[in-house]
């Protein structure tokens, strides 16, 4: 048994390595025949098998009806395989994003973009053992989104897509295995810590309390939860922000406008703060709390030894807090 292991792992080598030379890595492939594999399906081998069945029976028997019937049928296999390769000839493959993001454990979907001067007819695409992604025919411009696997945090380097396709008649499997030169950042798989309460931990970490809060720590925002001033009515303006004593008093027209106390106080973010655990483990609550921080629009930063992210918040910080998680180590 080892020895066969051992075989098959030399020939996949030695094919990996003949793949690498023959079909080199760009994010833009062109398919032709220096890249295109055609071979017999198992029903291609199974016709294949009577057609000289039959062309041997009709010889035994001088029956040139039944040899005729077998050049016919061999006609057939021939041109079932022109048609396969010229199914899949100069399509050009590319991809749209060159580094795609997601969670570790987790499935993200790869825009592969197809662009064809012709009908293209049942062609499948897939990554190894990720589920594949069917097609029955298109023309022009096609995009699809071909799932993935994240196995573990980290950057990803996507193993070779390969789009294969039995058309026609599902005699001959023509197919294809392209390095698009595509990878993948890795997030930590989030995971809610269970021995920590989450608000005590964000109310920890925060720099000061609300009691000690230096003037830069509150923002003003227009709200509605303490008065400021009264300013000038203009037309249009809601009634009922209307100040109505200034206006049955006789004072005028007058609406009242209201500031609201934004506490901008940042949560620091670190490994040291957390329980004692694993690293990998303290990094998935860590990919958690960038999470809740980002659903609240809190301000928070991250420090990861010589890595100091400074305080933000929004959707880009939050996914530059999870890269340095991912890269992290």
């Amino acid at each position: 048994m080892n020895i066969i292991e051992n075989i098959q792992q030399w020939t996949n080598t030695k094919f990996q390595r003949w793949l690498v030379k023959q079909v080199p890595k760009a994010t833009t492939q062109v398919l032709s025949r220096r890249n295109i594999f055609i071979f017999p399906s198992c029903f291609g081998f199974s016709y294949l098998f009577f057609v000289l069945l039959l062309f041997v029976l009709g010889t035994n028997y001088q029956n040139n009806l039944i040899i005729l019937l077998s050049y016919l049928l061999a006609s057939v296999f021939i041109t079932a395989m022109l048609q396969s390769f010229n199914n899949l000839a100069k399509l050009t493959i590319s991809v749209n994003s060159q580094q795609l993001k997601g969670f570790a454990q987790g499935t993200i979907n790869v825009p592969i973009q197809l662009n064809s001067a012709k009908e293209r007819f049942a062609y499948q695409l897939f990554f190894q053992t990720d589920n594949k992604v069917e097609q029955d025919a298109f023309s022009a411009k096609q995009t699809c989104y071909v799932p993935f696997t994240l196995a573990k945090r980290g950057t990803v380097q996507l193993p070779r897509l390969t789009l294969q396709s039995y058309f026609s008649l599902g005699l001959f499997r023509c197919w294809t295995r392209l390095d698009l030169n595509v990878s993948a950042v890795a997030y930590p798989k989030p995971e809610r810590p269970a021995q920590m309460n989450i608000e005590q931990f964000l109310t920890a970490n925060e720099s000061a309390t609300n009691n000690e809060l230096p003037n830069e720590a509150l923002a003003l925002n227009h709200g509605v939860d303490e008065f400021n001033e009264l300013a000038p009515y203009q037309r249009g303006e809601s009634l009922a922000k209307v100040a109505w004593k200034q206006v049955a008093r006789g004072q005028g027209w007058y609406i009242k406008s209201y500031d609201q106390l934004i506490d901008t106080t940042p949560n620091w973010l670190s490994l040291a703060a957390l329980p004692k655990a694993p690293i990998e483990q303290q990094l998935r609550w860590l990919s958690f709390l960038v999470i809740e921080l980002q659903k609240r629009d809190k301000i928070y930063g991250l420090t990861l030894k010589t890595t100091i992210i400074p305080p933000e918040k929004g959707l880009e910080h939050s996914h530059t807090c999870l890269k340095a998680l991912a890269l992290y180590g």
